[in-house]
């Protein structure tokens, strides 16, 4: 067999794999004897059909098959000798005189792939560590104030009194019911029985009169304008209409049912037990003092993963990678068999490509500096990850028998490994990039951090 390539472009290969029937036909008659045994034809013994009723009947797909088989070996094994570093996968060349298979005849057939090869990333931007602004957050007693509330209103007593209590956190449970131009209960009209929160609810007037309501008060109101969320969100979440095309009015009857408050547990040994364990902590100083520790570690990983980012944007700006764009539509609307059209390709393609630019970084970036993740290494994580959610302990043999069985099922499924990869990979790739810039420093707010995240 013989493989030729022609350069197509700087980063474009045409690669031709001629097969000569010396090398195709013994695999095809050694496939059609292997299906004389098999097939089974009316008027014909089991394993008994002659090849040559075979050879007839179903020669040529069986050509096509051993065909395909050589040529994508052979591929493969030339893409391997010649260390491509190829995009995507080979692309079928499909020649206006497209060739005709003929199990009757000794034909030498060709078939041409058009190969797209990764371009070079060069990491020279890092050379000079550049800098980089990093946003630790500051832990004060404001913060720490309001984990407090959150954890006294989390472990709090549900009560239904009879009108709203709190405007921020009560929640309304009401009927509503889709009203006719007359402001009768439409026949046949929509209707659900959604949960709202009151800090949802829009109007003056409207907030006015449902604060004071009470079981059984009803009140008209234009929904698409009374509740803070956008049409498509209202008649997904309020009136259950997802994935519906029914049209509905805006006018409903809206009635209230019942109103659920969260009364606050006290601060005290009660709430201390409930968030972290019977007699682990004993008193509110280190109870504040415990919750600054853990909202240190959350936060830390939120000014880390902003940083991530901000180290992502860097390298995708400033790195250079020049890639066969033309070859990767045509590869792209090839893998997808046609089902992208000129308008998919024009509004993800540049999103595309700095996806396909990110991989190549990652992939550079653990080249250089020998990162490695092993299987090992995820089976650790998933074991460390199950134990986290289970509370298992190291010294219960019997839990650590269940516990081999839980690693072992996870570690069967391919989704759950990629993903572990995924995020071990990355934390490995980000260790190393952090240490290739200069960082300073910004303090800031929660909320502020916040308000910049959702910029």
């Amino acid at each position: 067999m013989a493989v030729e390539k022609e350069q197509l472009g700087e980063l474009n290969l045409l690669v031709k794999v001629e097969v000569p029937p010396s090398e195709y036909q013994p695999e095809v008659n050694k496939s059609i004897k292997d299906y004389a045994k098999k097939v089974q034809l009316k008027g014909f013994r089991a394993g008994k059909v002659p090849p040559g009723v075979v050879k007839k009947m179903y020669g040529q797909s069986i050509l096509a098959e051993e065909l395909n088989k050589l040529v994508n070996n052979h591929l493969t094994s030339y893409i391997r000798d010649e260390e491509l570093n190829v995009l995507g996968e080979p692309l079928p060349k499909m020649e206006e005189d497209d060739q005709q298979l003929d199990i009757n005849a000794e034909t030498t057939y060709t078939f041409s792939f058009e190969v797209g090869l990764q371009p070079d990333v060069d990491l020279s931007p890092l050379d000079k560590k550049p800098a980089l602004t990093q946003y630790p957050i500051k832990i004060d007693d404001e913060l720490i104030d309001k984990e407090v509330e959150h954890m006294q209103k989390r472990f709090g007593k549900m009560t239904n009194p009879e009108t709203v209590v709190d405007e921020e956190e009560d929640v309304l449970y009401v009927s509503l019911e889709e009203l006719d131009k007359d402001g009768e209960v439409k026949e046949e009209g929509w209707s659900n029985d959604p949960a709202i929160a009151f800090d949802q609810f829009k109007g003056k007037t409207l907030r006015k009169q449902l604060a004071a309501a009470k079981k059984g008060d009803t009140f008209t109101i234009n929904l698409f304008k009374s509740i803070d969320k956008s049409k498509e969100e209202i008649r997904d979440d309020i009136l259950n209409l997802k994935d519906s095309d029914l049209e509905v009015g805006d006018t409903f009857r809206l009635t209230v049912k019942n109103v659920n408050h969260t009364e606050k547990m006290e601060v005290g040994q009660e709430l201390f037990d409930k968030v972290y364990g019977e007699g682990n902590i004993e008193s509110e100083e280190a109870f504040r003092e415990k919750i600054k520790e853990e909202l240190g570690q959350m936060l830390e990983s939120y000014t880390t993963q902003r940083l991530n980012n901000d180290i992502q944007k860097y390298l995708l700006d400033k790195v250079e990678a020049n890639f066969p764009e033309d070859f990767l539509k045509r590869w792209l609307q090839y893998s997808n068999d046609g089902n992208v059209t000129e308008e998919d390709l024009e509004k993800e393609f540049e999103p595309f490509l700095r996806n396909l630019k990110w991989t190549l970084i990652v992939n550079k970036v653990m080249e250089a500096n020998d990162i490695h993740v092993h299987r090992e290494d995820i089976e650790a994580r998933t074991r460390d990850m199950i134990k986290a959610e289970y509370g298992f302990s190291d010294d219960d043999p019997t839990g650590k028998e269940y516990l081999d069985q839980l690693v072992g099922h996870f570690m069967q499924n391919k989704e759950h490994v990629e993903r572990i990869y995924d995020q071990m990979r990355d934390i490995k790739v980000f260790e190393v990039l952090r240490e290739k810039f200069t960082l300073k420093d910004k303090p800031t707010t929660f909320d502020k951090f916040k308000e910049e995240m959702n910029a």
